[in-house]
């Protein structure tokens, strides 16, 4: 995944996932301190990202829309795919 160099050496880090606990927590403390990463520079997003941001707040406070938890929302997808 990401190293404490930056994302430019990606590529040669091996995936945290496969790793034990203790590497796990160096590369998120690695993470977590990477300037690249943690940097204030503004991402470019889409345009129409904002209106559809705006929407779904609107849609929240309005009561007809909601958040499902994450393994809900997983279970959902799979069940629609079969």
């Amino acid at each position: 995944m990401f190293c404490g160099n930056g994302p430019q050496k990606q590529a040669q880090q091996p995936c945290c996932c496969r790793a034990g606990r203790s590497a796990r927590f160096k590369r998120t403390n690695e993470v977590d301190s990477c300037p690249s990463l943690t940097s204030s520079v503004a991402v470019p997003y889409p345009s129409w990202h904002a209106d559809v941001l705006r929407e779904r707040e609107i849609e929240y406070k309005e009561g007809s829309s909601g958040f499902t938890d994450w393994p809900e929302a997983k279970k959902r997808i799979r069940n629609q795919l079969k």
